[in-house]
C-alpha cells in the first residue's frame, strides 16, 4: 500500500535491507529495488500467528516496523519476539471504530478495534501517527495503557509522519469519458466512499451547482470499500438515480492508476467533503495530496490537519460540508476562471512534491532505524501484552458474523431445501441397508 511504500523507500535509500511482508496478491513489478526482499502471504494470513512467526524467523530482522493501522497492528501483536517494535498508526483506530460501528449498525465493532489497539499500546517501543492532533490523542491512550512510566521521562515515543506522495508522471490528456462534453467543467472525487464522507452535501452541492451552471459535470473515480463501508456509495447512487441531472453524474467506479491519472488530467477541480467527526479531526486525507501532485486544484473541508495546512498555505481551497448552497456557489465561482485554477494547481504541485515526499516525511523513522531499541521500562509497569485472549474473542465474533451471513444467503437456503427433498430417499436407502 501507499503507507508501506512511504516508510519502506527512505529506509532503502538509507542503506537498510528491508523485508516487506505483504498480504494479498503480489504486486506486479519488473524488478524490486536493491535491498528489498518480499514475503507475500494470503490476505487472511494476518490473523495466523504461526505463519507470521515463520515469516519473522525467515527474515531475521533487527527490528519490526508496521505500516498501516488495522491489519499490520493486529499482525505485529501476534509476533513472539522481543525485538524493537515501531507501531505505525496513521489515523486514530478508535475514532475509525466509532464510525465503522455506526455504518455497520454494530456497536460491538468498537470492542473489536480496542482488542487490537490495546496490546499494541502495551508492546510498541515507538509509535508513528498521521498528525500532531493524533499524537496528542495517542499520548493519552499510552497514559491509560500505563506506558508513561518513570523510566520514560524525556524519551520521545510518538513521531508524526504525515502522508507522502511520489512525483506524478506526465500524463497526456485523452478523450473525455463518454457523455462528457468538450466544454464541461469537470469536478472529480476519487478513492473510497468511506464512513467519514459527507455524501448528502456532496450530492446536494453538486446538484445545485449543475442547476446554476449547465457546464458542470461530476466524475466519481472510486467506490464502495468491501467489508468496511459500502453504504455511502450506495446512497450516492440512489440520490443520483432520482436526480433531474443524473446524466451529468458519471459514476465510473474504481480505476486503474494510469486511468485515474488520465481522469485527473481531464478534470478541473477535486472535491472532498468530510463529516464532522473525530476521525476527520485526528486523521488525514491522502487523496488531497494525490490530486495536488497531479496539478489538480482541490476544494475541501478543512477538517483534517493536512487539509487545514494546505488551505492555510493557499495550496487548497476550503468550504463547509454543512452548507450545500455554499458548496454549489463556490464550485460555480471557480468554474468561471478555469485558467486561474490551472495555474494554482501547477504551483501547488511543486510545493507538494517537495514538502510531502517520502524522504521529507519519514526522518524520525530513518533516525530510529539507525539504532532501534526497546523503549525505557519495556515490560515493566505495563499490563500483560499477551493479546491472545482478546484477539481470539474478536476473531470468534467475526466468524460468527460470517457464519450468520452464510446461513442467511439464498444459496444456503436453496441447499437446505434440496437436502430436505433428499431426506426421504436417504431414509429409504438406510432401510434397505438394514
Amino acid at each position: 500500500g501507499l503507507r508501506a511504500w512511504q516508510l519502506c523507500r527512505p529506509l532503502l535509500d538509507a542503506g537498510h535491507e528491508v523485508t516487506l511482508v505483504t498480504f494479498g496478491e503480489r504486486p506486479v513489478r519488473v524488478s524490486e529495488p536493491p535491498g528489498l526482499r518480499r514475503i507475500c502471504l494470503a490476505s487472511g494470513d494476518f490473523t495466523d500467528g504461526e505463519l507470521l512467526n515463520e515469516a519473522l524467523a525467515q527474515a531475521q530482522p533487527d527490528a519490526v516496523i508496521t505500516a498501516g493501522s488495522y491489519q499490520p497492528t493486529r499482525a505485529a501483536c501476534l509476533l513472539r519476539t522481543e525485538l524493537p517494535l515501531w507501531v505505525d498508526l496513521p489515523g486514530d483506530m478508535m475514532a475509525e471504530a466509532q464510525l465503522r460501528a455506526e455504518s455497520a449498525g454494530d456497536p460491538g465493532l468498537v470492542q473489536d478495534y480496542l482488542s487490537i489497539l490495546a496490546p499494541a499500546l502495551a508492546r510498541g517501543d515507538h509509535f508513528s501517527v498521521i498528525s500532531h492532533r493524533q499524537r496528542h490523542a495517542l499520548l493519552g491512550q499510552l497514559g491509560l495503557a500505563g506506558r508513561l512510566t518513570a523510566q520514560g521521562v524525556g524519551h520521545e515515543m510518538v513521531s508524526v509522519l504525515p502522508p507522502a506522495v511520489e512525483p506524478a508522471p506526465c500524463v497526456t490528456r485523452g478523450p473525455r469519458p463518454h457523455g462528457v462534453p468538450a466544454d464541461a467543467f469537470l469536478v472529480l472525487s476519487s478513492g473510497g466512499y468511506n464512513t467519514w464522507c459527507h455524501v448528502q452535501t456532496l450530492f446536494a452541492g453538486l446538484e445545485r451547482a449543475m442547476e446554476l451552471d449547465p457546464r458542470i459535470h461530476f466524475i466519481s473515480a472510486g467506490g464502495a470499500i468491501p467489508d468496511h463501508c459500502e453504504g455511502a456509495e450506495a446512497l450516492l447512487r440512489q440520490l443520483v438515480g432520482r436526480s433531474a441531472h443524473g446524466e451529468r453524474f458519471h459514476l465510473l467506479g474504481w480505476q486503474w492508476p494510469e486511468d485515474l491519472a488520465a481522469l485527473y488530467a481531464e478534470s478541473q477541480l477535486g472535491l472532498n467533503l468530510d463529516r464532522r467527526c473525530y476521525e476527520a479531526e485526528l486523521g488525514s486525507r491522502n487523496r488531497l495530496l494525490d490530486w495536488l501532485r497531479h496539478g489538480l486544484p482541490c476544494l475541501t473541508t478543512p477538517s483534517s490537519e493536512l487539509a487545514r495546512e494546505l488551505c492555510d498555505q493557499g495550496l487548497a481551497m476550503e468550504v463547509s460540508a454543512e452548507d450545500a448552497e455554499a458548496v454549489a456557489r463556490r464550485i460555480v465561482a471557480l468554474a468561471r476562471d478555469p485558467e486561474a485554477l490551472r495555474r494554482q494547481g501547477a504551483e501547488a504541485r511543486v510545493t507538494v512534491e517537495r514538502e510531502y515526499s517520502p524522504q521529507a516525511t519519514t526522518a524520525p523513522l530513518v533516525a530510529w532505524a539507525r539504532c532501534p531499541a526497546r523503549a525505557p521500562g519495556s515490560g515493566q509497569d505495563t499490563p500483560n501484552p499477551e493479546p491472545d485472549a482478546r484477539l481470539l474473542q474478536a476473531e470468534l465474533r467475526r466468524c460468527e458474523q460470517q457464519l450468520g451471513a452464510v446461513r442467511g444467503s439464498a444459496a444456503f437456503r436453496g441447499l437446505r431445501q434440496v437436502s430436505n427433498l433428499l431426506d426421504p430417499l436417504r431414509r429409504r436407502l438406510k432401510g434397505l441397508k438394514n
